[in-house]
């Protein structure tokens, strides 16, 4: 089989071609950076719907409803979260801001469609694009600008990754749907326990399912209030923290009766990567405003051939 050595490109800080920029020099990290920074939504999904509903960080946010006026039982708390988000099929956002600290912050367009549609273009005023990252029911796919050797890079969702791809993508991509807010508990997937009452009036609830190396927990904090999740935090079968998020600035759509946060935090303990933020202000639910066949198809780039993750190897300097 085929072999590349991957590298990314990591030095821009000195003029306004700085994207991606203060990378450590080690292949693994930089490979990282750019995947787990465009991977944030590579299966993050949603399926098609119908009326529209915009929200905008100048209106005044909706009052969110109450769903818990005492403890809540473990059935009730299940039906609170998979509610948050349940209505959702589609949705599109515009002017999303992706930052990773110590590099400039990317403006990104989003669109998804259940289960496993997604497209992210982003890019800065300066330099133009920058990330091209998607999904269909098929593969999942990756080009940044500024990877060398140049690739649009591509993997299967029904096929392992290299045991150098792992490296940086500890986690499987679907993990990122519910880091967004994205969340659905099933109990014939896996086995729920609590909740477990936080002194600071937040519920505590785990959820074990399968993992490659046995059974994974994740740990997720609700508010006791809203029934919304506030935190998520994963663990391996040797309950070593593989990935945390934080959820806040959240938003109720009472036209759908959704719940979305216009903030996450993802960090990835176990690849040392940097604090990555997702700002949205503007979200589209249920409607789609671009072209399907463009939308889940792979790109193509001139000088940029496609290249399978399962053939990346990263290879020392």
């Amino acid at each position: 089989m085929r072999t590349t050595t991957t590298t990314i490109t990591t030095d821009f800080r000195a003029d306004a071609d700085v994207l991606l920029s203060r990378l450590h020099h080690e292949p693994a990290r930089r490979l990282a950076k750019v995947l787990i920074f465009a991977m944030l939504v590579v299966v993050w999904s949603t399926a098609s719907g119908c009326a529209l509903s915009r929200w905008n960080g100048r209106d005044q946010p909706p009052a969110p409803p109450v769903a818990f006026d005492s403890t809540p039982t473990l059935e009730q708390m299940v039906a609170a979260i998979n509610g948050q988000t349940g209505s959702i099929q589609q949705l599109q956002i515009r002017d999303a801001k992706l930052s990773v600290a110590g590099a400039p912050t990317l403006t990104a367009d989003i669109a998804l469609e259940r289960p496993q549609r997604f497209r992210m273009r982003a890019g800065t005023r300066m330099t133009g694009p920058e990330l091209d990252m998607g999904s269909n029911d098929l593969i999942f796919w990756l080009w940044a600008r500024r990877t060398d050797p140049p690739a649009v890079f591509y993997g299967h969702h029904d096929r392992p990754l290299s045991a150098d791809a792992q490296q940086v993508l500890p986690i499987p991509p679907q993990w990122l749907i519910e880091a967004l807010g994205l969340i659905n508990l099933d109990p014939q997937h896996g086995q729920i326990s609590g909740p477990y009452p936080h002194s600071d009036g937040r519920l505590e609830i785990r959820y074990v399912v399968a993992g490659p190396d046995g059974p994974w927990t994740k740990q997720l904090i609700v508010d006791g209030k809203y029934g919304w999740v506030v935190q998520q935090h994963v663990f391996d079968a040797s309950m070593r923290n593989l990935a945390s998020v934080w959820a806040s600035q959240h938003r109720h759509d009472p036209s759908h009766g959704v719940t979305l946060p216009r903030q996450v935090v993802i960090r990835l303990p176990s690849t040392q990567i940097n604090t990555i933020t997702l700002r949205m202000d503007s979200i589209s639910v249920n409607q789609l405003q671009a072209d399907p066949v463009q939308l889940w198809t792979m790109p193509e780039y001139d000088g940029y051939p496609p290249t399978h993750l399962s053939e990346v190897q990263l290879l020392p300097q």
